[in-house]
């Protein structure tokens, strides 16, 4: 069902020092801060959405911006129950933090538009387990709203947030065990300019970023290829895995909405509303050498395709591999230019079927599909 909505809201439409937020004028409540975290599935967090912890009913994390930075635990919960947010002190989710991560890296996921703290937290774990994730898993929640009026509600606050993704990234980054940086949808900006700010301002904490993976970036395409290029002059630079497709109906609609097209949308020419079918790629030359562009046009799945890394098997898949440096043998094959058929370095095509993490990736979407 979130797939659905999520088409149908955009189809609609025409510890470190941080900037001052002004308060909303409700939810005040305070909310308590508990010492025990016992599910140990359950993803930390560090929101900067206004807490709703009114007497009497369950806490929840609203769609306000918040009036101060907060830290907590949140379980997966299933469907829309469960998964009540409880919220830690900054010393307490460093000390979870360091429990949980075992001297692995840190899994640091980035959601983006018209999703709620329940299809993050279930997003983020879903990413965890199609990679066997045996690190901490943390998410950033921004104040995005679910709505057909609110895209550019939301690009509002995404670049509020900005600052504290650089401060959260930051904070990771300055740990030996090294970060997995991964952001979706407008969180990929999140993700890429908190990457740019640690890179250009820290520049030896960049070489602690082991994987930066953008999923389906609503981005400026020309914008989204100048910053990777900033990234990749950095001494260091991580590895940055793009997946794109030519059926992501989301980003079809952000392309119209915006007036030019995004990084995650491969077509070449708009297609219309409904789509008219698949576009070439438009990325005929390679964007830097650390980059790779994975086309999920053959394996995506879903009505708006616009959640392949959690709800495609073979992009799940590929997603795990990327990780663990395990071989892709026969899941890819080399992305050709329209004109010529020349192979384009850079940039490769996923194909269906079989391949190394396959079936644990299948498991992880299984798994989702029960839980969304």
């Amino acid at each position: 069902m979130r797939i659905v909505s999520s088409l149908l809201a955009v189809l609609a439409l025409g510890a470190c020092a941080l900037p001052t937020i002004e308060a909303p004028s409700a939810i005040t409540t305070p909310c308590p801060l508990v010492e025990d975290v016992i599910e140990s599935e359950a993803v930390l967090f560090m929101s900067m959405r206004q807490p709703d912890c009114a007497p009497g009913k369950s806490a929840r994390l609203t769609d306000l911006r918040a009036d101060a930075v907060r830290f907590g635990v949140r379980p997966v919960g299933a469907h829309d129950n469960g998964g009540v947010p409880a919220f830690l002190s900054y010393q307490r989710w460093e000390e979870e933090l360091a429990a949980r991560g075992g001297g692995n890296p840190t899994l640091l996921y980035i959601h983006g538009f018209n999703n709620n703290a329940r299809v993050s937290t279930q997003d983020a774990r879903a990413i965890a387990r199609s990679i066997d994730h045996k690190g901490a898993v943390v998410t950033l929640f921004w104040p995005t709203l679910t709505g057909p009026e609110t895209y550019y509600w939301s690009v509002t606050n995404r670049d509020w947030t900005q600052p504290y993704a650089d401060a959260l990234l930051r904070n990771l980054a300055a740990r030996k065990e090294g970060v997995i940086l991964f952001g979706h949808s407008m969180g990929a900006r999140l993700a890429l300019d908190a990457a740019i700010a640690l890179g250009e301002r820290h520049p030896a904490m960049l070489a602690r970023i082991d994987q930066v993976i953008l999923a389906s970036p609503d981005i400026d395409r020309s914008d989204m290829i100048g910053k990777l290029r900033r990234v990749a002059a950095i001494e260091g630079a991580p590895p940055v895995t793009v997946y794109a497709s030519t059926r992501d109906k989301i980003l079809q609609t952000a392309w119209l909405t915006n007036g030019y097209p995004r990084g995650g949308d491969l077509g070449s020419v708009y297609p219309g509303l409904l789509g008219n079918g698949p576009t070439p790629p438009l990325y005929p030359e390679p964007i830097a050498a650390n980059v790779t562009i994975v086309d999920t046009s053959d394996v995506s799945q879903g009505l708006s395709g616009h959640a392949d890394y959690v709800y495609s098997p073979e992009t799940a898949a590929d997603i795990c591999r990327v990780v663990k440096k395990i071989d892709h043998e026969e899941a890819r094959f080399p992305a050709k230019r329209p004109d010529s058929g020349q192979q384009v370095a850079g940039s490769v095509v996923l194909r269906q079927g079989n391949a190394p993490c396959f079936d644990r990736a299948s498991n992880a979407v299984a798994w989702l599909e029960s839980v969304d």
